[in-house]
């Protein structure tokens, strides 16, 4: 098994408090670049890095045990689920904290729409603010859920040009209607 298992850490966990978390649960440090950081554990490998399209941290797993892995990960890092995805939206006090919702939102999502992320991620899309209407549209071509098509569709036209000019882009990503 070589696919890579991502979870994404909450925004208030540091990569120390993750590396901390990581040996203590048996596993040894590979790497340790400036925007990455692996490990050996228990028969998978660990990465924590930053997604740079998505601007969240993520903890890759690979390798013959990563489910395993992954899963003792997720018990002892604090890690988003898509049910905080509302929360953090709706909690959100800026547009950086907006634009850090959709990411993860982008980062929690699986082929098969949700009815809740689709929900948020719509309402990004219609935000006023130009930023976070772009931030939705990077988040709408990870899942590239056509549900969306439409919303998207509509940014074709909108008043901000970087939102005109990314609304095609992803419109070419997204499933059909």
């Amino acid at each position: 098994m070589t696919d890579e298992r991502f979870l994404t850490p909450r925004y208030d966990v540091s990569w120390d408090d993750i590396g901390d978390e990581v040996e203590r649960l048996g596993g040894t440090r590979v790497t340790d670049e400036d925007d990455a950081v692996e490990w050996q554990l228990d028969g998978a490998r660990v990465r924590l890095f930053e997604d740079s399209a998505l601007h969240v941290d993520q903890l890759g797993v690979t390798g013959e045990r990563r489910d395993d892995v992954a899963d003792a990960l997720a018990r002892a890092v604090p890690v988003h689920g898509p049910e905080d995805v509302p929360g953090l939206f709706d909690g959100a006090e800026g547009i950086g904290d907006l634009e850090h919702a959709l990411g993860v939102l982008a980062s929690l999502a699986t082929s098969e729409p949700d009815p809740m992320l689709v929900e948020v991620l719509r309402r990004g899309l219609a935000h006023e603010d130009p930023d976070v209407r772009h931030a939705a549209l990077v988040a709408a071509s990870v899942p590239a859920w056509a549900v969306v098509r439409d919303d998207v569709e509509r940014l074709t036209h909108d008043e901000d040009a970087d939102v005109r000019a990314m609304a095609p882009i992803v419109l070419r990503t997204l499933g059909p209607a």
